[in-house]
């Protein structure tokens, strides 16, 4: 992605069953190069003809696990814990942290309830400078909800709570068909629009977003993913049952 026309944005994950639940590893990249290299002459801010970088880089390894594993009561909970490592870097400088997420969800029937605390342990950003200057990162709350109408149409909204702000979003998908969905929604003054596309282990998702501020450029969002195993997977149900029969 290409945020806003100004800064890119990249995300490589994977995921696969372990254990008694689920285990992932993603990888999210953020940076904005060519910012100039000013300095202050006394009375003007003076270009000095030359650029540095701002990267921003977080490895997240995560766990989720349905409820039902230790309470068979709670069939439709599910549980998860991601530990993050972060590393930033601005011109000369460096900074790690490390936290951590968790996150709930609660499916019934056609309607799926989620909480999640980003930043549960807020990671303290120690940049290496002579001050030793730390900056927390901190800890937000979101909450989501999603109902299926009918097997083709499912609108969702959620809030994230901030600091200083709170953020609401709005979205719909409509499924044409197994293969491809449509997608409208909207997010902190900004409009978006998308669709998805499955052919076999393979989907592709793209995304079209546009800020209400004219000043800011538009976003195009692209992912591509890929299943491994998916057929052995799906016919593992039926093999299931035909035993238990």
């Amino acid at each position: 992605t290409k945020m806003n026309n100004i800064y890119d944005v990249y995300y490589l994950g994977a995921g696969m069953p372990m254990g008694l639940g689920y285990g992932a590893v993603n990888l999210y990249m953020t940076s904005l190069g060519d910012i100039p290299k000013t300095s202050y002459d006394g009375t003007y801010v003076v270009d000095d003809g030359d650029s540095f970088e701002y990267a921003s880089r977080a490895l997240f390894f995560s766990y989720g696990i349905n409820a039902a594993k230790f309470f068979p009561n709670l069939e439709n909970l599910k549980l998860g814990l991601s530990l993050k490592y972060i590393n930033e870097s601005l011109y000369e400088n460096k900074a790690n942290g490390l936290g951590v997420d968790a996150g709930i969800l609660y499916s019934l029937n056609n309607l799926d309830l989620g909480f999640t605390i980003l930043n549960l342990i807020e990671p303290q950003m120690a940049w290496n400078t002579d001050s030793g200057e730390k900056d927390i990162v901190q800890r937000k709350e979101k909450m989501g909800i999603a109902y299926r109408l009918n097997g083709n149409l499912t609108l969702a909204m959620d809030i994230t709570l901030e600091q200083f702000e709170n953020l609401i979003g709005y979205g719909a998908e409509y499924l044409i068909n197994e293969n491809f969905a449509l997608r409208l929604g909207s997010f902190t003054n900004n409009y978006a629009f998308g669709f998805g596309f499955n052919y076999s282990n393979f989907n592709f998702d793209y995304a079209f977003i546009q800020p209400m501020e004219s000043i800011i450029g538009n976003t195009h969002k692209v992912s591509i993913g890929y299943i491994f195993g998916a057929e052995a997977n799906a016919a593992a149900p039926a093999v299931e049952n035909k035993k238990e029969e």
